[in-house]
This record gives C-alpha cells, sequence and structure tokens, in this order.
C-alpha cells in the first residue's frame, strides 16, 4: 500500500485504517506515512488522531520507533495504551525531551527503562532515573554513555552489581568515579577500573589489592608507573609476576628486577622481551632452564658473542 501526497480527511482515515495486518507490510506503510507527513504540519493532528485509533498495535509500534515520525506523533503515541508502543516512543531518538520526561514516570519500567537508553534524555531525568526502584531500570542508564557524573556517582553505589559492572565497563568514565569503583567490594569490578585514564595512586592500590586477577590488571596495563610495577615485581604468585614480565611497556629498570627472578616462565618471558638489555641476556643465557636460554637466542636484542655460545649448546632446541 502506497500514500499519495493530497489528503481529505476521509482518504487518511481510510488509508490509514485499512493497512494490512502483517508486520512487514504495517512497517513499510509507516515508514512510507512518516516521509510523507515530515513536512506537512497542517496535516499533522488529522494524522495524530487517526493513528492513535488504529487498532493494530503492530502499526503505532512501527510509527512510534519510526525516527522520521513527526515529534506531535510521538507525542501522542506516549500516551497510548499499549507499553510496547510507549518504549518505542521513548527509544526514539525524535521524542522531544519533555516528552521522554514524562515517559521517565511511566508507571511501567519496561518504558522507564528505554527513557534510561535514550541518549537524548535531559541530564536531570537521568538523575532521577539512577534512583529509580527497578534494578532493570539502573542496570540501562549505566549503559548510557550520556550519563551525566552526579547520576554516575549514585550509580557507582548502586546495590546491584550488574549496575555496577555495566558502569565499570563504560568507556571515558571520569577518574572520580573510577576511584569509587576501585574500592568496590567486587573484584571482578575493581579488575575493570584498570584503564589508560586510572590515576597513579588508584592503580598503586589496585596493585596490592587481595584478588589476583586485580593485580594481573594492573601488571598488564599499558604505561603503569614504574613504582607500582615495583610492587607487582615482589608479588608472591609467580603468575602475576609472569603477565608482568609480558607486558611490552615494561622499563629496563623493571626487567633487571624481574631476571633476578626464580620461576621459569617469568625468566622466559625477560628472555623473550624486545626491552631487555644485553647485559641481561647474556646473564640469562647461562641458565638451566632450556626454555629461558632458547628465549634468549631468539631475541633480536641478544648480542653474537652470546648467539655463538648458545650454538654449542647441548640442547638441540636451543
Amino acid at each position: 500500500m502506497t500514500i499519495s501526497d493530497k489528503f481529505n480527511e476521509v482518504d487518511i482515515f481510510a488509508a490509514i485504517h485499512k493497512v494490512p495486518s502483517d508486520d512487514r507490510s504495517a512497517m513499510t506503510f509507516a515508514n512510507s506515512l512518516a516521509r510523507v507527513f515530515k513536512n506537512k504540519s497542517d496535516l499533522i493532528p488529522l494524522l495524530c488522531r487517526a493513528i492513535a485509533t488504529h487498532p493494530l498495535d503492530g502499526f503505532r509500534r512501527d510509527v512510534a520507533e519510526n525516527s522520521n515520525t513527526p515529534k506531535e506523533v510521538l507525542e501522542t503515541l506516549a500516551k497510548d495504551n499499549d507499553i510496547r508502543v510507549r518504549c518505542s516512543v521513548a527509544e526514539n531518538s525524535n521524542t522531544p525531551k519533555e516528552v521522554l520526561e514524562t515517559l521517565a514516570k511511566d508507571g511501567a519500567e519496561y518504558v522507564r527503562a528505554d527513557v534510561a537508553k535514550n541518549s537524548n534524555t535531559p541530564a536531570k531525568v537521568l538523575e532521577m532515573l539512577a534512583r529509580d526502584k527497578e534494578n532493570d531500570v539502573r542496570y540501562f542508564l549505566a549503559l548510557n554513555s550520556s550519563t551525566p557524573v552526579e547520576a554516575l556517582k549514585i550509580l557507582a553505589l548502586d546495590e546491584d552489581k550488574r549496575v555496577r559492572l555495566n558502569l565499570a565497563a563504560m568507556s571515558n568514565l571520569p577518574v572520580e568515579i573510577l576511584e569509587i569503583l576501585a574500592r568496590d567490594k567486587e573484584h571482578d569490578i575493581r579488575s575493570k577500573v584498570v584503564r589508560s585514564n586510572t590515576s597513579a595512586e588508584v592503580l598503586e592500590m589496585l596493585a596490592r589489592d587481595e584478588k589476583m586477577d586485580v593485580r594481573i590488571a594492573v601488571a598488564k596495563r599499558s604505561n603503569t608507573p614504574s613504582n607500582v610495577m615495583k610492587i607487582l615485581a615482589e608479588d608472591e604468585y609467580a603468575y602475576v609476576v609472569y603477565n608482568l614480565a609480558t607486558n611490552s611497556s615494561l622499563p629496563v629498570e623493571i626487567l633487571k628486577i624481574l631476571a633476578r627472578h626464580e620461576d621459569r616462565d617469568v625468566l622466559t618471558a625477560v628472555a623473550q622481551h624486545s626491552n631487555t638489555p644485553r647485559a641481561v641476556l647474556k646473564k640469562l643465557a647461562e641458565s638451566k632452564e632450556v626454555y629461558v636460554r632458547l628465549g634468549v637466542a631468539e631475541n633480536s636484542r641478544t648480542g653474537e658473542t652470546v648467539l655463538k655460545t648458545l650454538a654449542m649448546d647441548g640442547e638441540p632446541r636451543v
């Protein structure tokens, strides 16, 4: 079904109310309807009445989610009895801010959750939703990159772990929010706090965390401050130290410390590291561990004299 550019009231109601009932035809018709009416402001009131009284929920929902639907129509559909229609309005990027503010107080949590997802929702509304009684509303709010700092502060202390996990995974979090999450009682949340803009003070605190996965996250971080690396170099668990040794941004001073470690895997990682100085490689070439000597042999920084010595190694793999 198609729509003409010329209408009278009877035509509009007849066309809209005879829309096919299958979803695909309804969506096609809704798209056509939105395009035609986009620049016909004089027909908007009539369009609102025709759509609002349409018996097919799917059709009203398709119109509600179409980004070309006029704002006046969205305002009408925001009052629809069908929750799914109101949800579609709440998700629509073209929905007016005042309508989103009204929908943020909707009795259905699914509608409020969709308002929380919408990047165009006003900051004051998002702050209000950060205190919503329903966990799922706050869950989706923590995924919205437009959520203001004041709302983020509330979410960072949310009782629902899922909310805090979503927040911890959000990119470009302000430092003050990272500092709150770095003290979270859940270690998997603390480990997500380790990122490029995490402060040195927070990294030092996390490097001493009771949970190994948190310390490993710090060990793997690029350009971790050297004082934090020194803490990790002395970690009681070799696996933490190994992860530090595989960090491509390790400075020479840390590599020298790690070269004195007793664990074979740590020493092998140091032997393979592109920043390890020749003097350290020469010492590691004397290791009793085959994989350490093999790492030295494969390192492009290894000196010619050391390579000649390793060429006579009794172990064929070297």
